[in-house]
């Protein structure tokens, strides 16, 4: 029986530096300053982030895993102008593209795609699923404080729908003031952790909205 691991994030240091303002970053930044991520700082937050070769297979290998679903973590360019992450959400397909070409036994994709641009997203969707063989798009659970039943997304829905493919819905950091009136009053540190702990699998508190 295969093992298949469909939230296996990477990411690329275009993304990360375009998104160095991002609070998810921030929190990053000062988790890896506290020693929470121990390691070479060039191999990315948290370690092993930038790899897309063979030490992540050989951490696949330990952990019994076949094959990967490689998709770009949070935060993505759906948090970016259009005009910068469009480009950005084709970098980031296209090294996940030629990784999967190197190594087509162990890993597929899930597209990048530059959410606050509808039609764009659909274009890059049918890139990568007609021309590179992707087998989805991963979407993070809001874009830029504007949620996924919002009409303005649905093209994109419609697109996956055409082209018989999954969208995987992946948490993200709530709005700043969903974080604010849940989570102020702690040390920024705590706070943020609080506001990240879906993201490190600590339930759904990360992403309840007060009330």
């Amino acid at each position: 029986m295969k093992v298949i691991a469909f939230e296996e994030h990477y990411k690329i240091p275009a993304i990360a530096q375009a998104n160095k303002d991002n609070p998810i970053e921030q929190i990053y930044e000062k988790w890896q300053k506290l020693g929470r991520f121990p390691g070479d700082p060039s191999q990315g937050v948290p370690p092993g982030i930038y790899d897309l070769d063979e030490k992540r297979i050989a951490a696949m290998d330990a952990a019994g895993i076949d094959v990967q679903i490689l998709s770009h973590t949070v935060p993505g360019p759906e948090e970016l102008e259009p005009s910068i992450a469009i480009e950005l959400a084709k970098q980031s397909n296209n090294a996940a593209h030629a990784t999967v070409t190197r190594y087509p036994d162990r890993f597929r994709g899930f597209a990048t795609l530059p959410m606050r641009d509808p039609k764009a997203a659909v274009q890059e969707l049918e890139r990568t699923v007609h021309k590179m063989g992707f087998v989805g798009a991963l979407i993070n659970g809001h874009v830029n404080g504007r949620y996924l039943d919002d009409k303005f997304f649905w093209p994109v829905f419609e697109c996956a729908e055409n082209l018989n493919v999954p969208i995987y819905l992946h948490p993200n950091r709530p709005p700043q003031p969903v974080v604010s009136a849940c989570y102020d009053g702690f040390n920024p540190i705590v706070s943020g952790f609080l506001a990240l702990a879906g993201l490190v699998g600590i339930s759904t508190w990360g992403f309840t909205p007060c009330g």
